[in-house]
This record gives structure tokens, sequence and C-alpha cells, in this order.
């Protein structure tokens, strides 16, 4: 996983950390596990919300130590390295960029634009029945089924139609390939009219 300072990371739905006078655990409801972390590695959790990235993470931090900002954020790095194979954290995007939500069809929905999930959107997984998504901003819900849920997983990073078609066709073999097509053309258009999901514009950068 490319990992940098412009990278932006949140917690899972399902992980919970406490902080106990002889350590710190982080729970992990989906696979019912227990990890002890240090308290570097606590600051740099509590601080991730999908929005704020390993640099102003690193900024905050070192305000309340005596290391540089880029001592801390060399460590954080490597931290999240560290967490990147576990189900603790979830990349959101790896890069700053401007997320741009706008009425679309079916039609209209490109091969090659990437879009990402609104990161200010929960999921509430429903078992074998999909998903409740709810967004803050709004108060707006969308009820997904488990295709929509696969593919909104997948959304936790940038990725194109193209990658999403290909992603569901590893994933979902017993649909046709033409209804794979529809699927993500409107769930993609559904999703981002309401704006549940957006484009990612590497061009408007800040």
């Amino acid at each position: 996983m490319d990992i940098g300072r412009n990278s932006c990371f949140a917690l899972r739905a399902d992980v919970a950390i406490e902080k106990f006078d002889d350590g710190i655990l982080v729970f992990q409801a989906a696979h019912s596990t227990l990890t002890e972390i240090n308290k570097m590695t606590y600051s740099m959790l509590r601080l991730l919300d999908g929005k704020t990235s390993l640099n102003e993470i690193s900024q905050e931090i070192s305000n309340t130590c005596n290391e540089t900002q880029e001592y801390v954020l060399k460590d954080i790095i490597d931290i999240m390295h560290g967490l990147a194979s576990t189900s603790i954290i979830k990349l959101v995007h790896s890069g700053p960029f401007i997320l741009k939500t706008k009425n679309v069809t079916n039609e209209e929905i490109t091969m090659n634009t990437e879009y990402l999930a609104n990161p200010d959107v929960s999921c509430r997984i429903e078992d074998d029945d999909g998903a409740i998504l709810y967004c803050l901003d709004t108060n707006a819900t969308q009820i997904i089924n488990p295709i929509g849920l696969e593919i909104w997983e997948t959304l936790s990073s940038p990725k194109s139609k193209k990658e999403l078609i290909e992603h569901l066709k590893q994933v979902c073999e017993a649909i046709p390939e033409d209804e794979i097509y529809n699927d993500v053309d409107e769930f993609v258009a559904r999703l981002q009219n309401s704006g549940f999901i957006g484009e990612v514009d590497h061009n408007d950068n800040k």
C-alpha cells in the first residue's frame, strides 16, 4: 500500500479503543479480537477521521511532544504500514484532491473517472441483506444490497468504473458481465447524485 504524508485513514466502523491504567486496547468486533497498542499509536488513531492527512496529524502530535514534525511523521507512516494489513483502519485516499458531487445519469459514468466514498458517510452492515448508509451532513440514508456493499467497501480508496467492474468480476463470478456493468452504473449514479460518493478531482488540489 502506498502511504505518504497526504494519505487519509479512518478507523473501521466496528473498532473501539479503550484506555486503561495499565495499557491501551483496540477491540475489533468483526473478528472479536483485542490488540494492545502504545501511546504513540493511540494518539494517532484517535485523530483518524478520513479527512485529516497524516501530515496534519503529525503536526498536531508534534505540538504536544518534544520531537520535530518530520520525525513524528516518519513514525506515523511506519505505524500505518504496520496496521495496513489489519482490520483496524481503512485507507480513504492517498493524495490531496477535491471530492466533487454532481447529478449524473447512468450513461455519463465514464470508465476512467475515479470515484470515492464520502468519508462523512457511515455504513451499518445488515448481515446478508446489505447495509444502510447514513450521511451526517444531510441526515440522509441509503439502503444498499450486498453487491452495493461490495462496491461501497471497494470505494474506500479511489476507484474507476473499470476497476470496480474488474473487482466485481473476480468476487461475483456467478453474475453475468452485462449485469455487473449495469449494477456499477446504477450504483455510482444513484449514490453520486445523493452525495454519498463523489468524483475525485486531482486537478484542483489545494
